[in-house]
């Protein structure tokens, strides 16, 4: 359940106070003293002072308000992976030894062997065969990711 930030609250009622206060000096110094000078001067501090507690409210509220959408979010599932892959179509192209060994550097890495590496249709994808088992492999980011098992 999303929360109210009662900083936020208290920091813009403080803001509120701060205008009826300076709307009220300013009403009893009008018959006292030179109403042009202290008189403004002593209601332009007072709108600033109050406009800056209540805009620090609303930026409080604001931040609170992304937090609590943030928590809502990160219950939900993620879609799986899989759903974005592509089919398993091969095409018939020539693999650069750079990609190849960077197939194979990965799953070495974790000590599994590979027999096999055939592009797919979809840019930077391969179809790998590691251990018996073939698995759709993207070369895009810093290292290889494993899309989806067939």
């Amino acid at each position: 359940m999303p929360k109210e930030n009662r900083i936020a609250s208290l920091l813009k009622m403080i803001g509120y106070v701060i205008f009826g206060l300076t709307v009220l000096i300013t009403f009893i110094q009008l018959p006292l003293i030179n109403p042009t000078f202290l008189m403004l001067l002593t209601f332009f501090s007072g709108f600033i002072t109050g406009m800056i507690f209540i805009g620090l409210g609303e930026i409080i509220e604001l931040l609170q308000s992304i937090h609590n959408r943030q928590i809502l979010t990160t219950h939900v599932e993620k879609p799986a992976v899989e759903e974005q892959t592509p089919e398993v179509t091969v095409r018939k192209s020539t693999l650069d030894e750079t990609e190849r060994n960077e197939i194979t550097e990965f799953f070495g890495k974790k000590g599994k062997a590979v027999t096999d590496i055939q592009p797919m249709d979809e840019e930077d994808y391969y179809l790998v065969t590691v251990d018996g088992e073939k698995l759709a492999v993207e070369l895009g980011g810093f290292q290889p990711v494993v899309r989806k098992r067939y």
